[in-house]
């Protein structure tokens, strides 16, 4: 994959696994050397958190109990669809590429280890941009927000200063 269509393929999945939400944490990757692609990195996500072992459905005698217990299902369900839906893909290329520079590098690959090094170190170049940007972003949504409410007290202290003014007036009158 050539480097542009790779930036171009990571700011897509940056911005779209922005939307995810704090789950479980996601399962590591065993070592292997075999290469991974992205779809593989999702499966076996899915396939872990499909298997992991759920706790014994709590009886009718303990009802908080199974309100947390069904709580927990459906963020496992959740969390699974958001990984269908992609909202995981950034995190699945960076399990995906660092699972496979030590593949490489088990296999003495010297040459893919370098290219996908690069790789790897492009994608967290791009992932402090998006946080440095994401940090920006709301610092400026709260500058706004600063300079709407001076605005607004602006106009109480002109609208105050016009009655003081008008009152002043009147009682010289």
């Amino acid at each position: 994959m050539d480097t542009s269509r790779f930036t171009f393929l990571l700011l897509l999945w940056a911005l779209a696994s922005s939307c995810a939400f704090a789950a479980e944490p996601l399962p590591a990757i065993p070592k292997s050397d075999r290469i991974l692609n992205l779809e593989e990195v999702r499966n076996f996500w899915i396939n872990s958190l499909k298997n992991k072992s759920i706790p014994k459905k709590p009886t009718n005698l303990h009802p908080e109990r199974r309100a947390k217990w069904e709580k927990a299902l459906k963020q496992r369900d959740n969390q699974i669809q958001s990984i269908r839906d992609g909202h995981y893909d950034t995190a699945a290329l960076k399990a995906q590429l660092t699972h496979n520079l030590a593949a490489y590098l088990a296999k003495k690959d010297e040459k893919s280890a370098t290219i996908t090094r690069s790789q790897l170190n492009e994608l967290n170049l791009h992932l402090e941009k998006l946080k440095t940007l994401r940090l920006q972003q709301e610092a400026a949504r709260k500058a706004i927000a600063t300079a709407e409410e001076v605005e607004t007290l602006r106009a109480k202290v002109s609208s105050l200063e016009s009655e003081i003014s008008q009152l002043s007036s009147s009682c010289q009158h």
